[in-house]
């Protein structure tokens, strides 16, 4: 009866730590964000689409989306320019994205990190980048990552960003 008692408190057990690792991410759609993978972001990053969402659509721009949440392998970290590689990245737990703007009545023709790193940007891309930058972004041109956009949460807390970091992996890199 002892062990029979053990067993059940070892799968509940179990069952209670694969509830509580379950991944948080979401899946972010929009009509005018474009990837060729899913969007996946932590639900506290959210109200930062959702205000890129509304810039898009005053500005008449489409988003390409390059990058969202990603898995801490190593890999990820040598594809950022090496002024930007900091071992804390907001991809990792979801609270960054890499995207290219277009005008949206010419859907291929992306600014680049050439046209991003330009004296004067383009009108459409201008008014793009103050809307989301007012609504709280921080832009990777500060680090020579112009494709980068984060709401700076690993340098607002560092120790909250480890926590988050930790459970976010562990969650969601299955």
């Amino acid at each position: 009866m002892k062990l029979i008692l053990h067993a059940i408190l070892i799968l509940g057990l179990f069952a209670f730590m694969a509830q509580s690792q379950s991944c948080p991410l979401i899946e972010y759609a929009d009509p005018l964000f474009y990837s060729d993978e899913p969007i996946r972001i932590h639900p506290d990053f959210k109200p930062h689409l959702d205000a890129a969402s509304s810039a898009a659509k005053d500005c008449s721009v489409i988003v390409y989306f390059k990058k969202s949440f990603v898995k801490d392998d190593g890999k990820f970290l040598g594809t950022v320019p090496a002024s930007a590689r900091k071992p804390y990245s907001n991809h990792f737990i979801g609270h960054a994205v890499n995207f290219v703007v277009s005008k949206k009545a010419m859907p291929l023709r992306f600014c680049r990190p050439d046209c991003l790193n330009a004296l004067e940007l383009p009108s459409h891309v201008k008014c793009f980048m103050d809307k989301i930058l007012a609504n709280g972004w921080r832009w990777g041109k500060a680090f020579n990552d112009t494709t980068h956009y984060d709401d700076s949460f690993n340098v607002k807390s560092e120790s909250k960003y480890n926590d988050l970091r930790k459970s976010m992996q562990a969650a969601c890199s299955a």
